[in-house]
């Protein structure tokens, strides 16, 4: 699988609390995936712990504007557990839902937080590694 760094949404991100990816995707910078379906891949690259019992939602968001001030949600992943969040772990790989206006981002939601620790990325692809070399 091939990431381009103009479609990254988070890279290896740290996350403890809400927050949003640290890259919004312009979609209207198609480059070589112009055309083409985009596929959206979220990924554990720390595996999450907390003092509780914590839970992370993942949302994918689209906007007209980059402040997301009136964000419409694309796909949600519902709040996940820390004992599923295992570093390696793909949260989601699967088509760009239809519906995404200009800016594309992943917001991600702490629940019974802080986490103590986290890392996540997020990216558009046009080819999704599906085989396992583990």
């Amino acid at each position: 699988m091939i990431i381009d760094k103009e479609l990254l949404m988070s890279d290896k991100q740290i996350v403890t609390a809400n927050t949003p990816s640290a890259d919004v995707i312009d979609m209207s910078r198609g480059g070589d995936a112009e055309g083409k379906p985009l596929e959206v891949v979220i990924q554990v690259n720390e595996t999450v712990t907390a003092d509780g019992a914590a839970t992370v939602t993942f949302a994918l968001e689209t906007d007209d504007n980059t402040e997301f001030s009136t964000p419409k949600t694309l796909w949600s992943s519902g709040a996940l557990g820390k004992a599923t969040l295992v570093n390696g772990y793909t949260v989601f790989s699967g088509k760009l839902p239809r519906g995404a206006e200009r800016y594309v981002r992943v917001n991600y939601t702490v629940g019974t937080g802080p986490l103590t620790k986290g890392k996540f990325s997020a990216f558009l692809t046009n080819g999704v590694q599906k085989n396992s070399f583990m």
